[in-house]
């Protein structure tokens, strides 16, 4: 089974929070993406800061060891499905 990290373990890896880096080292020896969307988000915080290049270099050394999934068709379908269906059921 593989795992895709979001957008907030990768800020709280970032940021040094020991639970997150914990649980990404259990991780290690299993399958772990993540989407370029993720990465677009993290990037966007980067360059907000005071010192984006910094930010950005330390990002990715981060990304390194793991694979950056890119958005293909049938991705972004099933991600616009999932969110219709969530705001639906969140209206009622």
């Amino acid at each position: 089974m593989g795992y895709i990290l979001d957008a907030d373990w990768v800020i709280q890896a970032l940021a040094g929070r020991s639970d997150a880096g914990r649980v990404l080292d259990q991780l290690a020896n299993r399958k772990v993406a993540i989407s370029v969307l993720t990465v677009g988000e993290v990037l966007e915080g980067a360059f907000r800061s005071a010192n984006p290049q910094a930010h950005i270099e330390r990002l990715r050394r981060f990304l390194s060891p793991y694979h950056i999934l890119s958005v293909t068709e049938p991705i972004i379908e099933q991600f616009a499905e999932t969110r219709a269906f969530l705001r639906r059921v969140n209206l009622h």
